[in-house]
């Protein structure tokens, strides 16, 4: 299994402090699964495959597009990023 791009995301509110990480992977010649982990940040992950089966690279990077997509739009950050918020009030 080769590993194509992988997206670390992170959500900080309150007590809240958890990743959410997503990986394609060519698991085949020409076949790509997207699995992700999820947890709070230090601890154990919890582990999920988002595709049912290998499919080809275009569906994969649908997939793994969309699951990004949905966490950012729940709060999630790539990590490294800062948060709006965190930029406002330093100014």
């Amino acid at each position: 299994m080769q590993l194509i791009q992988r997206k670390t995301l992170v959500y900080q509110a309150g007590n809240s402090d958890k990743v959410y990480e997503v990986d394609l992977s060519e698991v085949a010649p020409a076949r790509y699964m997207v699995n992700y982990r999820y947890g709070k940040r230090g601890g154990n992950l919890r582990e999920g495959a988002e595709t049912v089966a290998a499919v080809p690279l275009a569906e994969a990077q649908k997939v793994f597009d969309r699951l990004v997509k949905s966490k950012v739009t729940k709060g999630y950050q790539e990590a490294g990023t800062v948060a709006p918020e965190a930029v406002a009030a330093t100014i």
